[in-house]
This record gives C-alpha cells, structure tokens and sequence, in this order.
C-alpha cells in the first residue's frame, strides 16, 4: 500500500555519556544507566486500529518510532477511507519514563476530520507494544477506536557501495 521510505526521517542522535566516577571504573561491573540511554534509536512496527465508520476494514499502518534520551517521536501514514492512497501523516512525540513506559500524543487534520490520538506502552532494547485512542470528529460527528502497535528495534545496516 506504501513504500516504508516515504515516510522514513533522518534523525540526527546525540548520545550524552555519563561520566564514570572513580569507584565505578575500578569495578568490573558494568555502570548501571537510566533504561532510557539504553532505548535510544529507531523502532519500525505496524498500527492496528479497528474498523472506523465508512472505511473498508481496519487500519494497518506502518508506525516509525525513534527514541533519544526519554524524547520520542512518531509517525505514521494517514489513509483515504478505502485505504488506497496516503492523504497526510500522523506525527506526534511524546515523553520515555526511565522504567520503559512512553505516553505519545498526536493531533492531525485529513479530508475534513480533525483528529487526536493517545497511545500508551512499553519498550524495552528489542521492541515493544502500545495501546491508545484515536477520537475525530467528521461531519460534526464524534467518533472514536481503539488501536494497538507493536514495534521492533530497526536494524541499522552500513551503507553499500
């Protein structure tokens, strides 16, 4: 339906490293860091929303993530109603608490629907999931669906020459 590239960003990730105090450079153990350095990079997975009035059927849609310290952002392609052609992007941030859990927030406006989403979840170093809310009012009517995300770490690959 959509060529993941389209809606590929660069992101430019600047990573702080902790200064290490003497103590912990004469142990052998590893320092411990907040979870958050640990989660920083890209996430690809795919959205599932349920069925919304006068669509075909469900969203599935290609979700971007991209952690840098407890800083996230989103996106995602917004659909016409028959899934068939992509009429804007979904594009939200939100915060990274250092236990793993995000909260993300979006608002967009496509085909005359103003839209807002709240998604909840988890991640860890190898992926995670996601539940939240997407409300619209079309018509002047209030609608609403659940939705629910499941994302992996993306593999970042050198670049061929």
């Amino acid at each position: 339906m959509t060529n993941r590239s389209t809606f590929a960003a660069a992101f430019v990730l600047v990573s702080a490293v902790a200064p290490f105090s003497a103590a912990s450079a004469q142990s052998p153990a590893e320092p411990q860091r907040p979870m958050s350095q640990t989660l920083d990079g890209n996430y690809q997975g795919t959205l599932v929303c349920e069925q919304m009035p006068y669509a075909a059927g469900p969203l599935r849609a290609p979700l971007d993530i991209n952690i840098s310290g407890n800083s996230v952002k989103f996106a995602r392609p917004v659909f016409n109603l028959d899934g068939s052609r992509v009429m804007g992007s979904e594009i939200g941030g939100g915060a990274l608490e250092s236990d793993g859990k995000l909260h993300l927030v979006s608002s967009w406006v496509t085909n005359g629907a103003t839209a807002q989403a709240n998604y909840d979840g988890v991640l860890t170093a190898k992926g995670g999931t996601l539940t939240g809310t997407q409300s619209w009012v079309l018509g002047g009517e209030p609608h609403a669906r659940q939705c629910f995300a499941a994302v992996v770490k993306a593999r970042i690959e050198p670049p061929t020459r």
